[in-house]
């Protein structure tokens, strides 16, 4: 992929008098909502007065005009008659008075989206984050919030075409979480020059919240005289400081109103220069926010002040893996809605943009619809997690309806599961992991719902990890078998054998813990047995799985189709015990050999 080249093409081209700037974009030239100060001097102000509000942090009328007056007069030389000659002449510049609806519109029409990179979670924020308003990215550690302001700083590097705004970036830093490698290893994804990315984004480390309000004077001073466009101020995190300079109770009232001038200059910045701002915020728990039933989550730090100035509220979750759950939390135009994104060395993603299905594979799909309990092959596709090297993974069971027969599922085959996969709060799409040979097919009922995965990627000694399941199943239906190398606990790791491999005989120990001797020695215990067994299992082999049902002082054993069970196994399978049982507990014995239904294979 050819490298995309950042240039400085927005060049400004506002005469010295400082008349309105005008941007050169990539579509064209546009008009910035703002003119620099020197204009005023077109009102009678002199160039004396304009120097010391230019020396106070005023570059533009329009910063001058959302002033307030005390502010003004602080300035030292101003007069109160200059101060109200001053701000009269602004406004009057910056027009900022009344508009009718249809004004407001058109004028709203300059500002853009900036994508995050991820396709499903754009499409939630309306498209991205948007300029002219503060978004506002909070969530534990871990949950992606540095990561997302990272992407977005690349991003906002490209042209419109590509979900960017063709402009710079402020990264304001108040945790020492900015990275440049990683930054360049986003741009290098993006087909972005990194040293070209890496030269658009104005960096500074922020320490105090005193520092925060200085760096924010500075940063409009730096949109005002650089050369070229910013389209994104990034505050990572805005309550950093804040939680540092003000500890109790007793200080709470002056952080608030700190905060809140903070808060109001970090406004006025993205109005007055047509910028995004993002903020990331740190989250406190919340103990008596939920109760025995219902889960209990963080809830940001800030309070009130950062919650009406934020237009925009995202709240990030872990996930699985690299998983991460965004939710709309508070928006006056987008919907309370999920979306979940993964990240990886591009930024992030969503967890279906992992390339269109090559023809020639596509003509290879061949449809199979399962059926309730026998459906459980396809279960473990679903539970496979995304962090092996062969990983598809969603997280709960979809609902399967139709017939289906083992000889369709054979190693090297392509199957589609006819099914409609619902998106909920706990429920991940299937899809492809970083590119590992799975085949899939998302253009078929729901584009949403990839569902044709290839077999033949899992070959002898390949390792999957799986959530849970039954393990013979699979075994028998692809023609392998699994050894499982974890004892206790879930995930799953189980190893793929070599063909031909003798198989197993267990003996247990009287006194001993069945499930985990089974589990030690490549078996599959299709429920979690809290059970403690007294047995005799020489003839336990293969890739059976015991159905044990407690009844009285025996144990009977049952299956679908129980003379056939029997029948393939006289007097060899005995458990002779002494049993303790925690809880209902079922386990199914399916001999090798023995088909659903009372066949064999």
């Amino acid at each position: 992929m050819a490298a995309v080249t950042v240039e400085s093409s927005q060049k400004r081209k506002a005469s010295a008098m400082g008349t309105m700037a005008v941007v050169e974009a990539d579509d064209g030239e546009e008009v910035v909502p703002y003119s620099l100060i020197d204009k005023l001097q077109e009102s009678g102000i002199n160039a004396a007065d304009l120097k010391k509000l230019k020396d106070a942090g005023f570059n533009t009328s329009q910063s001058v005009a959302f002033a307030m007056r005390k502010e003004l007069l602080s300035i030292k030389g101003l007069s109160d008659q200059k101060v109200d000659k001053i701000i009269e002449a602004a406004r009057k510049s910056s027009e900022i008075g009344f508009v009718t609806c249809t004004q407001l519109v058109s004028k709203m029409k300059s500002r853009f989206q900036i994508a995050t990179g991820a396709g499903k979670l754009d499409q939630m924020l309306g498209g991205g984050v948007e300029s002219c308003s503060i978004t506002e990215i909070f969530g534990e550690f871990r949950c992606g919030k540095t990561q997302l302001c990272h992407s977005l700083s690349v991003v906002a590097q490209l042209p419109s075409s590509m979900g960017g705004a063709n402009g710079k970036v402020v990264y304001i830093d108040t945790e020492g979480t900015f990275r440049p490698e990683r930054i360049r290893q986003i741009a290098e994804a993006k087909g972005v020059s990194p040293s070209d990315a890496m030269d658009n984004i104005v960096y500074a480390r922020c320490y105090t919240s005193d520092h925060l309000e200085q760096l924010l004077v500075e940063a409009a001073g730096l949109m005002v005289n650089d050369e070229d466009r910013f389209a994104l101020l990034v505050v990572d995190s805005i309550m950093g400081g804040f939680r540092v300079d003000y500890s109790g109770r007793g200080e709470l009232a002056d952080r608030q109103q700190k905060l809140a001038r903070v808060m109001n200059k970090l406004q006025k910045v993205s109005e007055e220069f047509n910028v995004a701002v993002v903020l990331s915020n740190q989250v406190m728990a919340d103990p008596g926010g939920g109760c025995a039933f219902m889960p209990s989550y963080p809830k940001p730090v800030g309070g009130h002040i950062l919650a009406h100035f934020s237009t925009t509220r995202v709240m990030l979750r872990k996930g699985r893996g690299e998983q991460r759950v965004a939710k709309i939390y508070d928006s006056p135009c987008l919907p309370e809605s999920e979306s979940i994104f993964e990240i990886y060395n591009g930024g992030v993603r969503s967890l279906n943009e992992c390339g269109p299905l090559p023809d020639d594979n596509r003509a290879q799909a061949r449809r199979i619809v399962l059926v309730g309990y026998e459906a459980c092959l396809v279960s473990y596709f679903y539970k496979v997690t995304t962090e092996n090297p062969y990983g598809i993974g969603i997280r709960d069971e979809p609902d399967i309806d139709g017939p289906r027969t083992g000889e369709d599922l054979i190693r090297g085959s392509v199957f589609e599961v006819d099914e409609i996969v619902e998106v909920e709060e706990d429920l991940t799409y299937l899809h492809l992991a970083d590119q590992r040979g799975w085949v899939f097919d998302n253009s078929i009922f729901e584009p949403e719902s990839p569902c044709v995965v290839n077999l033949a990627e899992i070959e002898p000694g390949c390792t999957l990890t799986m959530w849970r399941g039954e393990v013979d199943e699979l075994a028998k239906t692809i023609g392998l078998k699994f050894r499982q190398d974890s004892n206790d606990g879930q995930p799953f790791t189980l190893t793929v054998l070599e063909e031909g491999e003798p198989i197993q005989r267990v003996p247990i120990a009287p006194g001993s813990n069945l499930r985990k001797s089974l589990l030690a020695n490549g078996f599959q215990v299709y429920q979690d047995l809290r059970s403690v067994f007294n047995c005799n299992a020489n003839q336990l082999c293969g890739t059976c799985v015991l159905d044990v049902m407690e009844g009285g002082d025996n144990l009977t054993v049952r299956s679908v189709n129980e003379a056939a069970v029997m029948a393939a196994n006289p007097p060899s399978f005995r458990l002779c015990c002494n049993i303790d049982v925690y809880g209902d507990v079922t386990v199914r014995l399916r001999p090798r050999g023995v088909k659903y239904g009372g066949g064999t294979s």
